[in-house]
């Protein structure tokens, strides 16, 4: 286990005990093992950090509480967490751990498209239960398949993400935008979506790809520039999101503002110029905003992750593609009567609506895609306000 890993594990395990407050059931007791395989070192570790956190979190608040019944047993869970390290070989590697040497039946990750697309090869023909956020699995049809029952998206449907985005860009009252993304898989998944409601709402657009790691966008705004585009409008990484802003900025190429997916209002307020910036900016949140809350469930969730003493980052919200479901698979396997038959705990899962930190939480039928409540979090003269996009779920 590598050492980051190590200190992560123990901040969590350190910052929860001390409020412990488990009353242990009497009689039969099991352990049903929930695997990980997320992005912990890496190019990509900024996104799978903060979902193997909230993995950890959900967990110890379960067993916290004595565990979950199924039948006569009370059962606790056990994470079993391999780092991917960003790479098809470490996707592979790891799920031959949890699959064929933990027989571990529930695995969440990668988060990152590209991975996930591989490690879903593994999963379906093992009949494991397999959750994961990437936007691919809806894009390429995963989530529509019927001979892959067991694979869950753990973000909301692309076009309800798209919806909102593009309502971001219509606070602006934007007309022509600049669509700026990585040149990558995650985008390919997103970008669809995105220009179809765009085309609808009679917004055109200019897309603008560049190579993940980019630390310099002067060229690429430069571009958006030239196409005399009123906004731009960014995906991922959100992380280069600040530097893309004040690129902007600095080279007056947004008259309308900035928009983006899951950017936060601290890239305006400060990441990108060290003030807040003079143009309005939107983010449109595929998720509730931990650092403007508009629940007290949020507020409570926003303090247990600060209790665990670990910076998550930017991707902080990440958070939100497991926690609540974690929680949702005890109930499913106490509904379903069952921890072994997967596809009875599946058919449970899917069509549970679940009461959680993120809103009512339900999964659509095509894809196969969460719903839960977003956020649209907009800044204006240094002003943060904060819009719900509730949950369709009943």
């Amino acid at each position: 286990m590598k050492t980051n890993q190590i200190i992560l594990h123990a901040a969590v395990a350190a910052a929860l005990a001390a409020g412990s407050t488990a009353v242990w059931a009497q009689g039969k007791k099991g352990v049903v093992k929930i695997g990980i395989n997320e992005t912990l070192s890496g190019k990509f570790v900024a996104v799978g950090t903060p979902p193997s956190v909230a993995i950890r979190l959900a967990i110890h608040e379960i067993n916290d509480k004595g565990g979950f019944k199924v039948g006569d047993t009370t059962y606790t869970l056990q994470p079993v967490e391999v780092d991917n390290r960003s790479e098809g070989p470490g996707v592979v590697a790891g799920m031959t751990k949890l699959i064929e040497d933990e027989k571990i039946k529930i695995i969440f990750g990668p988060t990152v498209s590209v991975l996930a697309n591989q490690a879903q090869e593994m999963t379906v023909p093992a009949k494991v239960i397999h959750l994961s956020a990437a936007g691919s699995w809806q894009s390429l049809g995963y989530l529509n398949d019927p001979k892959k029952p067991l694979l869950f998206g753990t973000q909301n449907p692309l076009n309800a993400l798209a919806r909102t985005e593009i309502a971001a860009v219509k606070e602006l009252g934007a007309k022509k935008v600049a669509y700026f993304s990585a040149d990558d898989d995650t985008t390919k998944g997103n970008m669809g979506p995105f220009l179809a409601e765009a085309k609808a709402a009679g917004i055109e657009v200019t897309t603008i790809l560049f190579p993940y790691a980019t630390a310099d966008f002067s060229s690429f705004v430069s571009r958006a520039k030239a196409a005399k585009v009123d906004s731009i409008h960014f995906l991922h990484p959100q992380n280069s999101a600040p530097n893309v802003l004040r690129a902007a900025v600095e080279l007056q190429a947004i008259p309308k503002g900035f928009s983006g997916r899951q950017t936060g209002a601290a890239a305006a307020l400060k990441l990108a110029m060290g003030k807040p910036v003079p143009v309005p900016y939107v983010s449109a949140q595929s998720t509730p905003d931990l650092d403007y809350p508009s629940t007290p469930k949020v507020k409570a969730y926003a303090e247990r992750l600060r209790n665990t003493g670990i910076d998550l980052g930017y991707n902080v919200t990440f958070s939100f593609f497991t926690y609540d479901f974690v929680h949702m698979m005890a109930a499913a396997m106490t509904k379903a009567g069952t921890v072994d038959d997967t596809a009875k705990i599946a058919a449970v899962f899917g069509s549970m609506t679940y009461d959680g930190v993120a809103g009512k939480i339900c999964f659509a039928t095509n894809p196969r895609a969460s719903q839960y409540d977003g956020t649209l979090v907009s800044v204006r003269n240094g002003k943060v306000s904060a819009k719900p996009v509730p949950s369709p779920c009943k």
